[in-house]
């Protein structure tokens, strides 16, 4: 039974995570509707918290492995499209696009490329912590472009966030100029990557 209007009711951490199931109020949903919402939350998390240290462990792992920025963007890149060859077809996919649809993908792969080669080639004149520092710009450069491009104003908490990276891109310039060229190089690899994420947002809505 619904509780009375006057009665105060007590709503805890999983009753909000449940929130969004079906349009009705959290405290009515049966326990194991709050128990999935829980796990889809704890996983989105481990998504978040995955990606983030797989960029860490790739600018580790590209300052480690002794070959120049350019072949290190070629073997990655070869053995990306085999596993995806070989996986498309098992999950039932199909890697067949229309010619004009291919060249833009192309396209789209070379920005792509060259963010990969400004990425390994801040860690190849620097270091992992120098290659990572200028991947957080990110953020900043997809409002800009969003907003140049489509017209997108930028989110309250992006203008913040890139008001927050002005005094931290003056400290690790002041304080790391000795990898200034690294660091630029992470700048480079941000501002590509964020041409890259607007272009290949758009490709996915179309295909």
């Amino acid at each position: 039974p619904r509780p009375a209007p006057s009665q105060k009711v007590a709503i805890s951490s999983s009753d909000i995570l449940a929130a969004g199931d079906g349009g009705r109020h959290p405290i009515f949903f049966p326990p194991h509707w709050r128990t999935r919402a829980i796990v889809r939350a704890l996983l989105d998390q481990l998504k978040l918290h995955g990606v983030v240290l797989a960029w860490g462990l790739t600018a580790v792992i590209g300052v480690l492995i002794h070959l120049p920025a350019l072949e290190l963007v070629v073997w990655r890149t070869g053995m990306a499209a085999a596993a995806l060859a070989v996986i498309a077809p098992l999950l039932g996919g199909s890697l067949r696009v229309p010619p004009r649809t291919a060249l833009r993908l192309l396209a789209t792969g070379v920005l792509i490329g060259g963010h990969w080669m400004f990425f390994f080639g801040a860690g190849k004149v620097s270091n992992a912590t120098i290659t990572v520092a200028g991947l957080p710009t990110t953020l900043i450069w997809c409002a800009l472009l969003e907003w140049w491009w489509l017209g997108k104003r930028p989110r309250p908490y992006e203008i913040a966030i890139g008001l927050m990276m002005i005094p931290a891109v003056w400290l690790m310039l002041r304080f790391e100029f000795r990898h200034s060229l690294g660091f630029w190089f992470s700048i480079g690899a941000a501002v590509v990557g964020s041409v890259f994420a607007v272009i290949n947002g758009r490709l996915a809505q179309r295909h």
